[in-house]
């Protein structure tokens, strides 16, 4: 009710596997990323379990994930009105999108400051 009064939700890391805001929660605000979800072969998580193996000698902390994506945008802030033009444009942006299938492993840096080039 009185803005200087109001505390936002505490951000409690522990409860999203350790991961940390990359901006603050604002009431109104709704942080998305465009992803495609990755179905993890056998061989994948074989490789995983290797490396995170020798990794935890170092870093004793990691632990595997259950679920896997593809970024396809970093994080960004859409204002809870903006969401369904959002929506609408990256379909009509993506329906003449052929599907490909990658033949080998491709990372990539993410370029700063977050952008989403496709709805531009």
């Amino acid at each position: 009710m009185f803005p200087s009064t109001e505390e936002g939700p505490e951000d409690d890391s522990a409860k999203h596997g350790g991961r940390v805001r990359t901006f603050p929660h604002e009431r109104g605000n709704w942080a998305t990323h465009v992803y495609l979800p990755y179905d993890a072969r056998e061989e994948f998580m074989d490789l995983l379990d290797t490396l995170l193996f020798h990794a935890q000698t170092y870093v004793p902390r990691l632990v595997r994930m259950e679920a896997f994506h593809l970024s396809l945008s970093q994080s960004v802030v859409l204002r809870h009105h903006w969401i369904h033009p959002f929506v609408q444009a990256l379909k009509d942006r993506m329906a003449s999108c052929q599907r490909c299938v990658p033949r080998a492993p491709l990372c990539l840096s993410s370029p700063s400051p977050p952008r989403l080039p496709f709805l531009s």
